[in-house]
């Protein structure tokens, strides 16, 4: 009866652990993640655990944000093929995502030695030194793997990016990189541009959109929230297209006041481009620049008749869709004008400024009490390069009393926070003189000037917001003004407010500034109580004046393309 059974209903043999590796393969090839993964994880306890099956796992895990279980699925991966390059390149993706940026290095720099002409392994390196603070020692890794890879659109970007951090990078250099970046990546699709459908009429409500990534507590927010705070709803309706999923107060903020709010979170360029154009936008700005989350090929389709960069990361794009940038004469003077495609609108100043809460009050001079003389910056580690130290230690030699307060998010990692110290004991500078804070609430951010004395800024990638903030708390800014737009933001900043006998010309005017009010405590104890209302009476914190002028320049921009200017 047994028998007879079986000849009726056959149970079907379970397939072997080779064909179950090659069947997970072919899922994860064919783009069916949870089914590949459920596969190869068979196949490997069937006893099918090669290195390229351990390492598709991993990869498939990444994708899933498993990066705890891809970490593992590597490292055997390594173990059983220690010369695997691509193991090595995902352990080390496994960790950067996990936080452990020396480990993440290690592993991907192992991967460049092992391939390389691998595109890949050199991008993932560069990622790696980014987030480490390392930026100027990512650029000859992004820079092969762009010429490796000329259409690894997300490297060149981020080759753009980190140039502004690299002080032997020109202008010149820099907006050539940019050109050539729309060349590859964003003229194929200048062809596909229709003509405009908007009513041209040079006095009706025109609809204004912005495009960014940053619609939450962000630095770049508090540079063009005031746009969107504090808009004329009578002449402009507003639209916010947003490709962030943080959701905050600041966010919430922002959505309130816009009339029209659409998360562009996982939706293509050409899906987006194609809502904005049906949108009827008349203005879109960008305000992101080329930083993550950038949706430049939105703009390089020109949904708008008129399109400008500005605010988020005002260097300019490059892009010929691009109509406007706007700026001011110190960010962009006059004798550099002719490298930019945008033409330039000049406001009173590059970034305007509210808070999106309270400030904590200013407070007497530390330097008249028991503590050293501090000096300080909390602007983002990434911007603490190599002739940044180099400079500031000179400073701290020439006061060996002193100290150094140092804080942002990323200082609390303790890989950055060694890599801080090593550069300043590479100057010649004892670590134990660094205060250095890591991330904390805004308010507590801006608290932490109570402790300094004097503000320094880095270079070529000088602060901006933050130096707003800094002035607010009644602390002075040194800033060296370069050659380049992000050189330039703390002396756009410093002139709008009055202050230009803090910007200095050279390093050795620089270390003259610094040490010159370090040795005045008196005059810095007066400005400690003066500097927050000089700033909230410029230019940059008259939002309410700042926001008029940038709309008479979209009003003035718009009668132009009507030809009614």
């Amino acid at each position: 009866m047994a028998n007879d059974i079986r000849e009726r209903y056959p149970i079907a043999p379970m397939p072997d652990p080779e064909t179950l590796k090659r069947d997970g393969m072919a899922a994860l090839r064919r783009g069916d993640r949870a089914a590949g993964v459920e596969l190869l994880k068979r196949a490997i306890a069937g006893g099918a655990g090669t290195a390229g099956a351990f390492t598709a796992l991993g990869a498939a895990l990444i994708q899933g944000g498993d990066f705890t279980e891809a970490e593992s699925a590597f490292r055997s991966a390594v173990d059983i093929d220690p010369n695997r390059a691509a193991a090595h390149r995902g352990l080390g993706i496994a960790l950067l995502r996990q936080n452990d940026l020396s480990g993440a290095f290690g592993c991907c720099a192992r991967a460049v030695e092992l391939e390389p002409d691998s595109a890949a392994n050199q991008y993932w390196a560069a990622a790696c030194l980014l987030n480490l603070g390392r930026i100027e020692d990512s650029v000859p890794f992004l820079r092969k793997a762009v010429n490796l890879d000329p259409a690894h659109r997300r490297a060149h970007a981020n080759l753009i990016w980190a140039m502004e951090y690299d002080a032997a990078s020109t202008l010149e250099e820099q907006q050539s990189e940019r050109r050539l970046w729309c060349e590859r990546h964003a003229k194929k699709f200048l062809a596909d541009r229709s003509r405009h459908a908007n009513d041209r009429d040079p006095n009706r409500r025109l609809r204004v959109g912005y495009v960014s990534a940053d619609f939450h507590a962000h630095s770049a927010a508090l540079a063009f929230g005031p746009l969107i705070l504090r808009h004329d709803a009578a002449e402009f309706e507003m639209f916010c297209y947003s490709s962030s999923s943080v959701q905050d107060a600041v966010g919430d903020a922002l959505r309130a006041a816009s009339e029209h709010w659409f998360s562009a979170v996982g939706v293509s360029d050409e899906a987006l481009a194609a809502r904005i154009r049906a949108d009827g936008i008349d203005i879109l700005v960008d305000l992101s620049g080329y930083t993550k989350g950038n949706r430049l090929l939105v703009f390089a389709r020109k949904p708008a008749p008129i399109q400008a960069t500005g605010w988020g990361h005002a260097t300019g794009t490059g892009m010929p869709t691009m109509d406007y940038f706007f700026a001011d004469t110190v960010l962009a003077p006059k004798e550099v004008r002719h490298l930019f495609v945008e033409e330039i609108v000049d406001l009173p100043c590059c970034v305007c400024y509210e808070p999106f809460g309270a400030m904590p009050p200013e407070s007497a001079l530390p330097a008249l009490g028991k503590d050293p003389f501090t000096f300080g910056s909390l602007n983002r580690a990434e911007k603490l390069t190599q002739p940044t130290v180099a400079l500031w230690a000179r400073i701290l030699r020439a006061m060996p009393g002193s100290r150094l307060l140092l804080k942002g998010a990323r200082l609390e990692n303790p890989a950055m926070r060694a890599h801080v110290a090593q550069l300043f004991e590479n100057s010649g500078i004892d670590a134990r003189r660094l205060l250095i804070l890591g991330k904390t609430s805004q308010y507590e951010h801006q608290q932490a000037l109570r402790q300094v004395d004097l503000c320094l800024d880095p270079f070529p990638a000088a602060g901006g917001i933050t130096t707003v903030e800094t002035l607010l708390m009644g602390v002075p800014v040194v800033t060296l003004s370069g050659r380049t737009p992000a050189s330039r933001v703390s002396a756009a900043v410093l002139a709008a407010a009055g202050m230009t006998e803090w910007i200095a010309r050279d390093e050795a005017e620089y270390v003259q500034i610094a040490l010159e009010m370090a040795d005045d405590t008196s005059h810095l104890a007066r400005l400690r109580s003066e500097l927050r209302q000089r700033a909230l009476s410029s230019p940059i914190c008259d939002t309410k004046q700042y926001v008029k002028n940038v709309e008479a320049a979209y009003r003035k921009m718009w009668r132009r393309y009507c030809g009614a200017a």
